[in-house]
């Protein structure tokens, strides 16, 4: 796609002086062994067209070195190199780089090394340093899934050739498997390129022309597997798809999401799956999650396993809504059956890894599908998730996570590797040389940005003015290149979020103080004059400037490489699904909420029931004298919760406490206060606790607490120091509402209260976690 007119982009360029490389290959030749197999031919190709693209000269290919002539040898397989890896060296006199491969793919990912090495600008092509390498992969499974499907928030929009060089653009950083989506073709197909399978054709064949695995995932989505009409038409479905694709080489059967096919039914129809997939693929084998299983599911599907040790099972797939860690994964699994992960690099809420210390106004505003640079999130998650595994196939729905996609493939290749080392190579290759540094260096601040109270956090500044100064240094190509745009895009956005942030909390405040004064005003005074400053934030908006920037550069991403930011403007399926210049504007304050509390008050028969209901608003967050207020969702407040476990040693949340943000909908303002819109929970059996200390033991206590609306608000039972039951398994109010519970004396007379909650265990975390939103302990007042 190119970028088109009306995309408003400043035109100042700098000069920039670079150092002259220390091996200068602008004059090089390449130099192949004779006989190369298609595959190697195709690998050739990467690194000639690729470096042409960035340099503006195309090397030739020569059967030998010249003697006056730097060259590029690459160099013939060497078997004593490990499976996929590949030896670099370099020296002159005259100057040669070798690469010398183990295999064909090996040859793939030693010239994806050197590019990602190469100082490669208009004019400029070599080696700032001698290299000397020899590196083979940890992990033999590095992939990564490309689902065309319009939810997703770029795939969808794509031609053959977007996809293709997607797929170069991964092998460079050492993936050697690709993951189609089978099972939304019948979703809006209108907002597809071209038919879905017609995709998954195309991108398997591409796959086989670089030496690359294909996997598939597909679900069982029919909801009746116990009827052989169900179980023909899912297997008819799926065999059209077999037959389509050049080269398949692994099925992903989902246990859960979608799906809710209990082990009993699934296993028999995934073992009917492997006899039809041998027709077409002999060599393809069937892989199985046990994501949304139940402790009943589990139990069944490790029974089976154990008991029947079926030869069709390839595997077993640990995934998103897992409530077992990959140790008891592992522990349960016979030893037979490998583990490969399914994770996700791309969500930043309601997924397998939330964004820790994520301010609620980014998960408002950004969503759940934001541009998401966290490199040091993704080098936890992998040295946490990955060892008792053969690697992984991540999940993604789209290139906002393309800076994770490239660091957690090389986490897969060495999980000792800096991520900062990595970001180094995305800049240099991605960006230039010239830049590429400078840019890396930027992407690292994104993550920062997301941590802790965005109010306060003055990296924020520091990050837009970064990249603001990198825009007017940028020449031209670097201001259409979608990987620049995408990290302005968060930069701006971000800086914008925090400004409104800032002006919309003033405001609230303002209003809040003037809510407080309703006795001497008068309850409909004081609300016409706490409106009229809450409108403060659409009347007088702040950041201007940022917002329409946000807006056009959020249009450049279209045009460029088909990001879809907007419902209207770009064809999202949903607002959650990416779109987040649909959800820029939406409220940072309660605003919405306070209207919606005003006109209820305003219906109340008295004056005196009007002043009582504008004072718990007013003090809302006042628990009175000895008491205690919680809002433990929220990011920089000191929780009372547990278990607690540092985020890095369960990354995946089990057992331990951690924060959560609703799925958040435009409707949901006007019936929620934003502290119910994130929580602290826990997933899987682990109970969630709140403890309190030092309370008066003479005094009584009411509790109250409200459970934030959410998809995931489950059944759970609340009990006191284990001895009382404060209420029985049951759900939350949906809207969210305040539940008041009086506590008998002896139960804090000890001066200690522990609050336990726990779930359904029938349940699944897929259908419900224990999740708390705002807790007051508030002293009685009688005695």
């Amino acid at each position: 796609m190119d970028l088109r007119s009306g995309i408003f982009l400043l035109l100042l360029t700098a000069a920039t002086s670079v150092a002259a490389e220390a091996i200068d290959l602008r004059d090089a030749v390449v130099v192949a062994p004779a006989g190369l197999s298609p595959v190697a031919r195709a690998a050739v190709d990467v690194l000639i067209t690729e470096s042409a693209r960035r340099a503006g000269r195309r090397w030739e290919v020569a059967a030998e070195a010249a003697p006056d002539r730097p060259a590029i040898v690459l160099g013939s397989r060497n078997a004593a190199l490990a499976a996929e890896g590949y030896e670099i060296s370099t020296r002159t006199g005259p100057t040669r780089v070798t690469v010398t491969p183990a295999d064909d793919r090996g040859l793939l990912f030693g010239i994806g090394h050197l590019l990602r090495q190469l100082q490669l600008a208009p004019g400029r092509a070599g080696l700032a340093t001698p290299l000397q390498v020899a590196t083979a992969p940890r992990y033999p499974l590095r992939g990564m899934q490309l689902g065309f499907r319009a939810m997703s928030n770029t795939y969808g929009n794509w031609t053959l050739a977007e996809f293709e060089q997607q797929i170069r653009d991964l092998a460079v950083f050492g993936c050697n498997a690709i993951e189609l989506v089978a099972g939304f073709d019948r979703e809006a197909p209108d907002r597809l390129t071209m038919p879905a399978v017609e995709n998954m054709a195309g991108v398997s064949a591409l796959c086989a022309r670089y030496g690359l695995d294909v996997w598939l995932w597909t679900p069982a989505r029919e909801h009746d597997y116990s009827d052989p009409a169900a179980v023909a038409r899912t297997l008819s479905e799926w065999e059209k798809i077999f037959r389509r694709l050049p080269r398949l080489d692994g099925i992903y059967v989902p246990g859960g999401d979608p799906g809710e096919t209990p082990p009993e039914l699934l296993l028999p129809l995934a073992e009917q799956q492997a006899a039809l997939l041998r027709r077409y693929h002999p060599h393809a084998r069937v892989w199985i999650s046990v994501q949304g299983f139940n402790r009943a599911k589990l139990d069944s599907f490790f029974r089976h396993l154990q008991e029947k040790q079926p030869a069709w099972l390839a595997g077993v797939i640990q995934s998103s809504w897992t409530d077992l860690t990959v140790s008891q994964l592992r522990e349960r699994t016979p030893a037979r059956y490998p583990l490969r992960s399914c994770i996700d690099i791309g969500h930043t809420l309601h997924c397998m890894y939330p964004a820790q210390d994520f301010d609620l106004a980014f998960a408002i505003t950004q969503g759940r599908e934001p541009v998401c640079p966290r490199p040091a999130a993704m080098a936890a998650i992998a040295r946490a998730e990955l060892p008792q595994t053969i690697g992984s196939i991540a999940y993604s729905d789209g290139v906002t996570d393309d800076v994770n996609k490239t660091v957690w493939l090389q986490l897969n290749w060495n999980p000792e590797v800096a991520p900062a080392t990595v970001l180094q190579d995305y800049g240099r290759y991605f960006v230039g040389p010239a830049l590429g540094e400078e840019f890396a260096a930027g992407l690292a601040l994104l993550e920062q940005n997301w941590q802790g109270p965005l109010a306060d956090n003055q990296q924020v500044a520091a990050t837009f003015a970064r990249f603001q100064a990198l825009e007017q240094r940028a020449d031209l190509p670097t201001r259409r290149n979608w990987r620049f745009l995408s990290a302005l895009y968060r930069a701006t956005y971000d800086h914008w979020v925090q400004q409104r942030l800032v002006h919309e909390t003033r405001a609230e405040t303002e209003a809040t103080a003037v809510l407080a004064r309703a006795r001497a005003l008068g309850a409909e005074a004081a609300m016409r004059e706490a409106e009229t400053l809450l409108d403060r934030a659409v009347r007088q908006p702040v950041a201007a400037a940022e917002r329409t920037r946000v807006f056009q550069l959020g249009e450049a991403l279209f045009q460029s490489i088909g990001m879809k930011l907007s419902v209207a403007q770009h064809r999202a399926t949903s607002v959650a699904r990416g779109a987040n210049l649909d959800s820029a504007d939406w409220p940072l304050n309660n605003r919405a909420w306070l209207k919606s509390q005003f006109a209820a008050i305003r219906r109340l028969p008295d004056e005196p029931s009007r002043l009582g209901r504008l004072e718990v608003i007013a003090h809302w967050t006042d628990p009175g004298p000895g008491g205690i207020y919680d809002d433990p969702g929220r990011p920089g407040w000191k929780s009372r919760a547990g278990p607690e476990h540092p985020w890095a040693s369960a990354p995946a949340g089990q057992g331990r406490a951690q924060q959560m943000k609703s799925w958040i909908r435009s409707g949901d303002f006007a019936t929620h206060r934003l502290a119910w819109m994130d929580h602290v929970g826990t997933l899987g059996a682990t109970p969630l606790t709140f403890t309190y200390e030092n309370l008066d033991p003479s005094a009584a206590y009411e509790l109250r607490v409200v459970y934030g609306d959410t998809k995931l608000n489950g059944p759970v039972r609340l009990t006191a120091n284990s001895t009382h039951e404060v209420h029985p398994l049951q759900r939350g109010p949906s809207p969210a509402a305040v539940q008041s519970f009086a506590l008998p004396r002896a139960i804090t007379a000890s001066g200690r209260l522990e609050l336990k909650w726990e779930r359904d265990p029938s349940f699944a975390s897929i259908r419900g976690v224990c999740h708390v939103s705002e807790i007051w302990l508030v002293r009685a007042t009688t005695p």
